[in-house]
Parts: C-alpha cells; sequence; structure tokens
C-alpha cells in the first residue's frame, strides 16, 4: 500500500523499494504486461481501492495513444503501446517517429489495451456504483475496439487479425488467442 496511494501507479519492478541501481536497465516506462501482474490479485484481495490510480493514468494517456494511431497507421482508434511513459509515449528504443513501435517484442502486441478494459470491467462487478472508473472504461472501450475494426481486414465477414502477435513471444500471429477473448 506504501507504493499504490501516489500520482501515479507504482513500478512493476519494486516501485519506490527500488533500490538505486536498475541492473535490468528497464528504465522509466510502465510495462502493461508486468504492471498487471500486481493489479489483477487486488480484486480477489479486497483491496479494489488502488486500481483506479492505473485506469486513470492510462485514460489521461488516451488523446495521445488516438493521436499515434491516426499519425502511424492513418486510421481512427487508440493503442497503448506496450512500454509506456506515464504520458502515453514509448520508450525511444522502442519507438522510432513516423514508423511507430519499431521494438519487435511489442511492435504488433494490441491485447494490453482490452487486457485494461477487463481489469475495468472486474473492478465495476466488485464496486459497481464507481461513476468516474465507469466513464473511463466507456472513454477507452469505443477507441479500442476500433482500433481493431479499422486496423485489422475482414475476411469472409469476420475480423482476421492478421500479423499481429500473441504476447511479446509470437510474432507474425494470425487471431492470436489473447486479442480474440479481449475483443469477444
Amino acid at each position: 500500500a506504501s507504493s499504490m496511494c501516489g500520482a501515479f501507479p507504482p513500478k512493476f519492478k519494486g516501485s519506490i523499494f527500488l533500490y538505486e541501481f536498475d541492473r535490468r536497465c528497464w528504465g522509466g516506462a510502465y510495462w502493461f504486461q508486468n504492471t498487471r501482474l500486481q493489479y489483477w490479485p487486488l480484486l480477489r484481495s479486497g483491496d479494489s481501492e488502488y486500481l483506479p490510480g492505473l485506469f486513470t493514468m492510462y485514460w489521461r494517456a488516451l488523446d495521445y495513444a488516438k493521436e499515434r494511431v491516426r499519425n502511424v497507421y492513418g486510421h481512427g482508434g487508440a493503442m497503448f503501446i506496450e512500454t509506456m511513459y506515464f504520458w502515453g509515449a514509448g520508450r525511444p528504443r522502442d519507438v522510432t517517429a513516423g514508423q511507430g513501435v519499431t521494438n519487435r517484442y511489442i511492435r504488433a502486441h494490441f491485447s494490453g489495451i482490452l487486457e485494461l478494459l477487463m481489469m475495468m470491467l472486474e473492478y465495476l462487478r466488485h464496486q459497481p456504483g464507481d461513476a468516474q472508473v465507469q466513464g473511463m472504461l466507456f472513454d477507452i472501450a469505443e477507441p479500442a475496439v476500433d482500433f481493431f475494426f479499422e486496423h485489422f481486414p475482414r475476411v469472409g465477414g469476420k475480423l482476421f487479425l492478421a500479423g499481429s502477435q500473441a504476447l511479446e513471444t509470437w510474432w507474425d500471429a494470425d487471431d492470436p488467442a489473447d486479442q480474440i477473448a479481449g475483443l469477444r
């Protein structure tokens, strides 16, 4: 709880308890795949009051995410990149101006925004009266879904997630299960 009540969500790699030398050199960005792991258990433990800080950080970066999609992909919607600073920008070694995400490990990793939405839905199941989180959910959900339907083609009347990615390990995956589950 020491680091969960600040203006920003705690970093996944030790937060305020991180010793001075970061031997992994992961930098200041939030890595959603790692950050999420400290939040999911809070729903079960009854500590859900710590989740809105995470939601707020992504909600505040939404306009940046929309603009990046428009500039890089040339269509509407929003997508939070895997390694994102709290204001929405990506790490310089992961993103190249005009080209978007160039790091192959996260280039087409689009499931983070869907899992964030799932976390919000689960939070609201435990805290149904939280109008602020409900508003953030609606603000993020529409452009998130728009991204998928504008970014990927339809084949045989169905959305085909061609050349996408399953987590950060399987590059160039078609119809990865994590994204299909998130969209459903």
